[in-house]
């Protein structure tokens, strides 16, 4: 059985995590004959169709529906993330991107990737020869941020196994002018294995009914499975500290993850995938982190007091590796739905705040008895429905 894996391939501690956690599953479920590639192929990320103005225009009204009375708040602060980064040094931040691409070396090792593929060679016919396409996970079928959708609804396939595992759509709505290639692309897959709820609606919406909710990836896998990419590049942190990772264009999480920790007398620890606002000057004794491995970044997680996060897979591995968390959340961000999905699967919606609110004063901890035991339940019920799709088992 020869599997080709469909999914994004870059430099984000999600997108290699989760692939690095499928193979190892896959490996595990076909044994020493199986053939599992992930397709090496350029996947920008950020540079999807371009949006009209009827949906920029529906983007802003999202967002004073979200905020409310806070909305021109919030727009204010949008332009002044977006001046103080065009301010930035343009050397180190691109120095630091580049040191932060040769700490992905370990994972990347351990991904059996296949050689480097254009988009218009997977059309032609470069996997002809693979048994199964697997698409996912990641929001591979985002249009907003993803272009050259027709690979990833696998317009290109001929006889093989068209199928998907924890493939998500990473918006509430299909972009103008694009229902007719989802809805041709949906039919084509004989199993439907989806991330979040809202893909189940979206995926009736184009016509299919049979489509499941599965765990991502990376929790498909233990603490334990991922020593081996868990290098010791990353920096000693001295005594209990609180983990700050985000990925918004906010300066509120940053105040409010710095008045916790003055609170409970945590050092703040602030990782970044670059350079970005805002500077860590104003925040006394935080500690900015920026070329992280993937193995670092779960040691970042597995060491920490509390993690407050709007990352995706951030609040994942810290579920997973049973930290206490918080998740801040833009108020009208479309990809809310990934995070809201596993935290009321896991009965664990308390632990959301938003950026109009204020986080608690310190950190309550969470008892992760009944999730422990409901998430052994799901890996079980993922890896078999998993197993059925590829094998009629």
């Amino acid at each position: 059985m020869k599997i080709a894996i469909l999914t994004l391939v870059f430099n984000n501690y999600g997108t290699r995590l989760q692939s690095y956690a499928l193979c190892k599953v896959l490996k595990r479920l076909g044994g020493e004959d199986a053939s599992i590639k992930v397709v090496n192929m350029d996947t920008p990320w950020g540079n999807g169709d371009r949006k009209s103005f009827v949906e920029r225009f529906r983007k802003l009204a999202d967002l004073f529906k979200g905020y409310g009375v806070h909305g021109f708040k919030h727009v204010a602060e949008l332009f002044r993330w977006a001046y103080e980064y065009r301010r930035a040094n343009r050397e180190k931040h691109e120095g630091l991107c580049r040191l932060r691409d040769e700490s992905f070396g370990l994972i990347n090792s351990k991904i059996p990737y296949t050689g480097h593929f254009t988009v218009d060679e997977v059309r032609k016919g470069c996997l002809d020869a693979y048994d199964v396409l697997l698409v996912g996970s990641d929001q591979v079928w985002n249009a907003a941020k993803v272009p050259n959708q027709d690979i990833f609804l696998l317009d290109f396939a001929k006889k093989q196994k068209c199928l998907t595992y924890a493939a998500s759509f990473g918006m509430t709505a299909i972009p103008d002018g694009m229902f007719e290639l989802y809805q041709k692309g949906i039919k084509r897959f004989e199993s439907l294995l989806l991330r979040e709820k809202e893909g189940l609606e979206m995926c009736k919406a184009l016509g299919r009914n049979d489509a499941k909710v599965v765990l991502d990836p990376t929790l498909l896998l233990e603490y334990g499975d991922y020593q081996e990419i868990m290098d010791d590049g990353t920096p000693t942190i001295e005594g209990k500290y609180i983990l700050l990772y985000s990925l918004n264009k906010s300066y509120r999480i940053y105040d409010e993850a710095y008045g916790m920790c003055k609170r409970t007398g945590c050092k703040m620890v602030v990782l970044k995938r670059s350079f970005c606002p805002p500077s860590m000057e104003s925040y006394e004794g935080a500690v900015e982190l920026f070329a992280v491995s993937p193995g670092g970044f779960l040691r970042l997680i597995k060491n920490a007091e509390c993690v407050i996060t709007n990352s995706y897979h951030a609040l994942l591995f810290s579920i997973n590796f049973n930290i206490s968390f918080y998740v801040y959340l833009d108020n009208a961000d479309q990809e809310n739905s990934r995070l809201l999905t596993i935290l009321n699967m896991c009965g664990l919606d308390g632990r959301v705040y938003w950026e109009t609110e204020a986080l608690p004063k310190g950190v309550n901890k969470i008892g992760y008895g009944s999730v422990n035991v409901f998430l052994e339940d799901q890996r079980r019920k993922s890896i078999e429905e998993l197993k059925k799709a590829i094998y009629n088992d």
